[in-house]
């Protein structure tokens, strides 16, 4: 339970038909400055904000002040019996501020996640972070015909851990406008949604997703396309694109309804891992130093996806990888062409300990993490305890292929 000292309680509001935003702590986004390019060498300055997921966030009953939700046995059945009312009578509330509570440092241009907040009595684990246009409004970016740029290091994050930047067709208002019930909107971080259909977010179209009482996963998962610009760690890196058969965020239904096979996302998949890069001799970018990463989305005739081209640079040097798109170039055209949320997160694997990319189990001879590391459980004490684990993005930049990079 997080502990609160309330030096004034706010009288007690009002029924209501929502998903609540919180009252007891004042939300104060994090800044976080980008660039938006127009060619070579002209970009614009855009101070912007970041969110940290409603997942994240104390949910409180507005009436007692108690946990509505606790990660370790799940939803309060005293105060939560069905989706609706639990919306009306609990609340997401503020951060006031993100290094203590989340690990997560901002200067300028550059965000640092931590995967512990260590010394803090509330122990947090990972983080999933937004990019905001306003204070209540996601920022949002239409990847076709255009290319993304960023810094990374990852030279702190081992075998067990991954550091991703990616997008997802979210709503940018978290989904208010949709779903009347749901009163926080993308100001508390909600509407979450990606390829795998989530069932774990707690708040879903603005009701409670309460599934079974007791129990971490929900009832309905949350779906939309997700462009996995980065996922990586010291050991590796991979690139991922899921388009889906619909536009924008949507759901599924219990294990029946949300598998791959009927949830209609994951479809025209591609994926690539990058030999290039790592800790060991051979590779020819060093993973143990920040490095820069463009990503390109060149398009085809009629608003289709010809093929992503893939940037890095280190030292002043660049070297090349393309991903030619083998299915539907015009589905994943038209999924590069809906606005995207983009987001950044910091995390463990409890389904695999991260072997689908790290280690042999990616049928690659050179995985290079052994197929027993990665226990969460381990890593998380061990984090809490020592610290050290962490990814930090920094530069953002975005514009027409060809605007965001110039090298000498």
């Amino acid at each position: 339970m997080l502990l609160l000292l309330l030096l004034a309680l706010p009288s007690l509001p009002g029924l209501g038909a929502a998903q609540q935003a919180g009252t007891v702590t004042t939300e104060r986004h994090p800044k976080l400055a980008w660039k938006h390019c127009i060619s070579p060498g002209t970009c614009l300055t855009l101070e912007g904000e970041l969110t940290i997921d409603s997942n994240w966030r104390w949910t409180y009953d507005r009436e007692t002040y108690d946990d509505c939700y606790s990660p370790s046995s799940g939803w309060n059945s005293a105060v939560c019996t069905d989706g609706r009312g639990c919306a009306d009578r609990c609340a997401l509330d503020g951060v006031d501020n993100y290094a203590e509570r989340f690990g997560v440092f901002t200067c300028r241009d550059s965000v640092m996640l931590e995967f512990t907040n260590a010394g803090d009595e509330a122990v947090n684990i990972g983080s999933r972070m937004y990019l905001m246009a306003t204070p209540t409004k996601y920022q949002t970016f239409s990847l076709l015909g255009n290319e993304l740029t960023f810094d990374v290091d990852t030279s702190r994050l081992g075998c067990e851990m991954n550091g991703a930047l990616y997008f997802v067709a979210m709503d940018e208002d978290g989904g208010m406008a949709k779903y009347p019930g749901n009163k926080a909107g993308a100001k508390y971080g909600t509407g979450y949604c990606d390829a795998r259909c989530p069932r774990g977010a707690r708040f879903v179209n603005g009701e409670a997703n309460l599934g079974s009482q007791g129990v971490r996963t929900g009832r309905d998962g949350s779906c939309c396309a997700e462009i996995d610009v980065w996922h990586g760690n010291v050991v590796s890196t991979t690139f991922s694109a899921q388009s889906c058969r619909t536009s924008g965020q949507g759901t599924c239904e219990g294990n029946d309804g949300c598998n791959t096979a009927i949830k209609g996302c994951d479809e025209n998949a591609i994926t690539f891992r990058s030999s290039l890069y790592g800790p060991s001799r051979g590779h020819i970018i060093d993973s143990t130093r920040r490095l820069t990463v463009v990503t390109r989305f060149v398009p085809g005739p009629n608003n289709t996806l010809a093929e992503i081209q893939r940037v890095y640079v280190q030292d002043g040097l660049g070297v090349s990888e393309i991903v030619a798109e083998q299915s539907n170039p015009k589905q994943l055209g038209n999924t590069l062409s809906q606005p995207m949320v983009l987001a950044m997160a910091v995390w463990d694997d409890y389904h695999a300990n991260v072997l689908w990319r790290d280690s042999a189990a990616t049928g690659l001879v050179d995985g290079e993490c052994e197929m027993t590391a990665g226990a969460p459980s381990e890593i998380e004490l061990e984090d809490h305890i020592g610290g050290g684990n962490y990814v930090v993005f920094s530069n953002i930049r975005f514009g027409p292929i060809g605007s965001t990079l110039r090298l000498t």
